[in-house]
């Protein structure tokens, strides 16, 4: 088991070095940092083999979180670009690597673990949320979807999708056809 207090998870360099890493069985993955900043364009939540053991294509980027409480927000992001400097992980409390990866975060008084954990021989990956408040709390999550090689760059074509709403599933239709699921 890794565990990170902190202490070492306050320092945003030393923090990007902490990466953690899942296989899914089929020659998918998860992965990130401790902190959630995605430091490599190979970092995601769902990778996606299409031909197992081959073909990887990102489809889940991450997931970024912004907490609402009383009113007040914060922003759960850690990122560094170029100037852009997101400092989400100032409210994380410690990180667990145990064969899941659990984040905790505590943010005015509200406790929020968070465990990222693909499934195995699908493309799939199932991300969790505990909340413990005695205020009111509101947690908005956006999920960064994606569709493309996973070491490759973005590309604007790669970004367009068909989207479809049935009960508690959303569905995107890549250019190619295949289907991401929400759920």
């Amino acid at each position: 088991m890794y565990l990170y207090d902190k202490k070492e998870l306050s320092n945003f360099e030393r923090a990007n070095t902490l990466e953690w890493y899942l296989p899914n069985g089929l020659g998918g993955y998860s992965s990130s940092t401790a902190i959630n900043s995605n430091y490599r364009k190979h970092n995601g939540y769902l990778v996606a083999s299409l031909n197992p053991p081959v073909n990887r294509m990102m489809i889940l980027n991450k997931v970024c979180e912004e907490v609402i409480i009383d009113n007040e927000v914060f922003d759960l992001e850690a990122t560094q670009y170029q100037d852009n400097i997101k400092d989400g992980n100032k409210y994380l409390e410690s990180f667990e690597y145990n064969y899941i990866p659990t984040f905790n975060y505590f943010v005015n008084d509200v406790t929020i673990k968070k465990q990222v954990c693909p499934i195995y021989n699908k493309n799939s990956v199932a991300i969790t949320y505990v909340i413990n408040s005695k205020k009111n709390c509101v947690i908005n999550l956006i999920p960064f979807i994606n569709y493309k090689e996973h070491g490759d760059a973005n590309k604007l074509e790669n970004l367009k999708f068909k989207k479809e709403e049935k009960e508690n599933v959303v569905i995107f239709k890549t250019v190619d056809n295949h289907k991401i699921y929400f759920n």
